[in-house]
């Protein structure tokens, strides 16, 4: 039964304390490991997580566009079904080619800076910018 208990720290243990919930107590620990490492390394795990998602992104378009093009192909008849899947890897690739750029210029708009002043904001340190900045 001891090994179901789970331990806290006593500052969470209070009530009323956000430290009461699992995403608030991951969040802590985040932010501990990223200020055990140093901001070098935060930016190169965040930027690593980026390209990995963009990774599975390609390999979602890959083999999504693969299967669509295989069923247009299966239904093709006699002309009554024209081909069709151009359209979503159109739609698609223009989507995939978005990701990209985003990637490519994290840092210099929607970059780590302007997540902290974001998340000051939203936790009621910065109230003096206009909304939207």
């Amino acid at each position: 039964m001891s090994d179901l208990v789970q331990t806290r720290r006593p500052q969470e243990v209070e009530l009323g304390r956000p430290g009461n919930t699992p995403i608030h107590d991951k969040f802590q620990e985040d932010q501990m490991e990223s200020s055990e490492h140093g901001v070098d390394w935060e930016r190169a795990r965040r930027r690593a997580v980026q390209l990995r998602h963009f990774y599975v992104h390609v390999l979602a378009f890959t083999v999504g566009n693969l299967v669509a093009f295989f069923v247009n192909w299966l239904t093709l008849s006699s002309g009554d079904n024209p081909w069709w899947f151009q359209w979503g890897l159109l739609v698609w690739g223009s989507a995939l080619a978005v990701h990209a750029l985003t990637l490519m210029a994290s840092g210099s708009f929607f970059g780590l800076e302007w997540e902290q002043r974001k998340i000051a904001k939203y936790l009621g340190h910065d109230t003096h910018h206009a909304p939207g900045t």
